[in-house]
């Protein structure tokens, strides 16, 4: 029987995971509230400043792809050291952008460097965690983790902005990733105990295992479209929050702390949940709890739209992504020990995708009532119940591991 248990060193290493994913999301939370300054200064419109987070997720989901191999094969030290230099690098660059086209060069280099963040922040937990709920728990920290930045950086980055100008919020990005660098090298010890020579031909032969792997598709699959209610929120908020109910973007940027919080609650709610019921389980209930929420949010809606009553749905909602999230993240990670770099790389790359084109889909259309926004989460609701009916009975299968 596997050991449940937590060893003190997978402690240290989910402790690494968390700030290194951190780290990756600062570089796209933190400057958000500089765009308006960085248009005037710069002489960019809006589209461009808008397109700077486009490019720099562009570079963060291609640039995973090769870091999470490439940690299979020389650990997940040495490779995350290069990503964090690079995210350093990014950094430097983008304080001396002189116009819009120097800036979304940089931002990309940025997130090319960013991208080895979550890729290996995963494959640090999947090599530390290999009971299936200690793994799932792990992974709920994580999703905790991940919450910081949107919750909290976007208020650091419009004090900085406020206080000492934009380009500094650039300057503490470029610290607190030399710092991670610093602490990583020092006191992180690698965790990769699969370390194999690896050619070439042999990355596609991985990727094409997992690619054809059924159950590791419908989780990930999953995953993307779970992403699209935490991603849709963040983008259609504003337009809800300040054209229906007429706040301020001040008041807007506090509004965000609900669904964080929510997120939050979720993830933590992981391990009391998981000493009772099985991760399939919580997937499940999860699952359903979504659309359930959904379901009331355009019949309240309809009748009557209310910003306090939108909160609590939105809190209810976010609950329960954190709560699904993170267990679809370990139920498809779990079966590949030795190639954890590659797959927890394709599952953020999928999840990425899949929640990026479902957005631009949902982004045709203007939003910018309560009731509009219940419909785009209930379409969303209405994709996981249909891969949710397909998934089940993989679900309920014993899982092999795979090897490289």
């Amino acid at each position: 029987m596997t050991d449940a248990r937590v060893k003190p060193s997978s402690k240290k290493a989910l402790f690494f995971a968390c700030l290194i994913l951190v780290v990756g999301f600062l570089s796209v939370d933190l400057y958000n509230p500089s765009l308006p300054m960085m248009v005037q200064v710069l002489h960019i419109d809006a589209a461009t400043a808008k397109a700077l987070a486009s490019t720099y997720l562009l570079g963060f989901g291609l640039s995973q792809l090769i870091y999470g191999p490439l940690s299979d094969q020389y650990g997940r030290k040495n490779i995350i050291l290069i990503s964090l230099a690079i995210t350093v690098f990014g950094n430097v660059l983008t304080i001396y952008a002189h116009n819009g086209t120097e800036m979304l060069w940089y931002r990309f280099i940025t997130g090319l460097g960013a991208g080895g963040c979550p890729a290996i922040s995963r494959a640090i937990i999947r090599d530390s965690f290999t009971d299936k709920k200690t793994l799932t728990r792990a992974f709920g920290v994580l999703a905790m983790a991940s919450q910081l930045s949107p919750g909290f950086a976007p208020m650091l980055g419009g004090v900085i902005e406020h206080y000492v100008g934009w380009q500094y919020n650039f300057v503490a990005l470029g610290a607190f990733s030399l710092i991670a660098l610093i602490v990583v090298m020092i006191g992180y010890r690698e965790t990769n105990m699969h370390k194999h020579e690896m050619r070439f031909s042999q990355l596609f032969t991985n990727y094409f295992v997992l690619l054809t792997n059924m159950r590791f598709m419908l989780l990930s699959l999953l995953a993307g479209v779970v992403f699209v209610y935490t991603m849709g929120y963040y983008t259609i908020n504003p337009f809800v929050y300040q054209n229906e109910f007429q706040l301020n973007p001040a008041q807007n940027g506090f509004i965000f702390i609900f669904f964080a919080a929510g997120l939050f609650l979720g993830a933590s709610l992981l391990k009391p949940l998981t000493k009772r019921f099985t991760p399939e389980a919580v997937v499940l209930s999860g699952l359903l709890g979504l659309c359930v929420v959904s379901l009331l949010m355009c019949g309240i809606n309809a009748v009557w739209s209310n910003m306090i009553l939108l909160l609590i749905e939105e809190f209810f909602m976010a609950m329960l992504c954190g709560m699904t999230a993170p267990t679809l993240i370990s139920l498809a990670l779990l079966p590949f020990p030795e190639v954890a770099g590659a797959a927890g790389a394709l599952q953020g790359t999928l999840k990425m995708s899949i929640g990026g084109i479902l957005l631009f889909w949902f982004a045709q259309y203007q939003v910018s009532t309560a009731l509009e926004l219940a419909y785009v989460m209930l379409a969303a609701s209405g994709l996981v119940l249909i891969i949710t009916l397909v998934l089940i009975k993989f679900l309920f299968t014993k899982e092999t591991p795979i090897t490289s």
